[in-house]
């Protein structure tokens, strides 16, 4: 599988779909914090998808990558409302968890001082480290592992993404938060729906609150433990 790393992604018709991204999906989805709309504008989503899927690289809804895992992108208006949720500063540090070939990486690393981003495979973070290097961004450092483990050597996170959703608690997430720390997700709640959600770490307490109704596959290592029957 290769990425397009071509100079394609300056051209007016690749510079024109982006634009309509940012204008036509995300700023209608009531994102309007500024550095992240800067940031969807700047970012070659092309370059982080399969060839296959280059054509619909700006479209609306979720794609999904080969590999294994599979790792599906999130619809872009749903994930610059869970960044713009995040309130991302400058000095931050972020871990970004299950971003697939790199494109939520490369959006975070505008708006944070270092962004780790955390891969099940070492082939996808190989893939990664290809795309960001096209995208000439330099502040990512791609790590493979156990999603629901995190990354304990990055140390304390300011905030955590996961491109995905959880159905059981990520607590081991949870409990590399620095002190007000926040988490972004989505929460898989079985027969009651799924909501994108942020979870914060006050003085060691979670604290949480619903955004908006979202939907996206478990990640793996985040699901609720099957039901006992009798």
């Amino acid at each position: 599988m290769n990425l397009q790393t071509d100079s394609k992604s300056s051209t007016p018709s690749w510079l024109a779909a982006r634009h309509a991204m940012v204008d036509g999906q995300i700023r209608t989805f009531d994102v309007t914090n500024h550095p992240v709309l800067d940031r969807f504008y700047e970012v070659p989503r092309e370059l982080f998808v399969d060839d296959k899927l280059v054509t619909l690289a700006y479209s609306d809804g979720p794609l999904t990558l080969a590999g294994t895992p599979p790792r599906q992108l999130l619809p872009p208006m749903v994930l610059a409302r869970m960044m713009e949720a995040a309130q991302i500063k400058p000095g931050d540090r972020v871990l970004d968890v299950g971003g697939g070939n790199g494109y939520s990486a490369a959006i975070l690393s505008g708006l944070a001082a270092k962004v780790v981003a955390l891969e099940s495979s070492p082939e996808r973070c190989d893939l990664a480290r290809k795309a960001l290097q096209a995208a000439g961004i330099s502040n990512v450092e791609c790590v493979s592992g156990a999603l629901v483990e995190g990354y304990v050597k990055g140390g304390r996170y300011d905030v955590i993404l996961l491109n995905g959703a959880y159905g059981a608690e990520p607590a081991k997430l949870l409990g590399q938060l620095a002190q007000g720390g926040r988490l972004v997700a989505i929460h898989d709640n079985g027969s009651s729906g799924s909501s994108a959600i942020l979870l914060q770490n006050n003085e060691h307490i979670i604290g949480q609150r619903l955004l908006f109704n979202a939907k996206a596959p478990v990640l793996e290592g985040f699901a609720n433990a099957p039901a006992f029957v009798f």
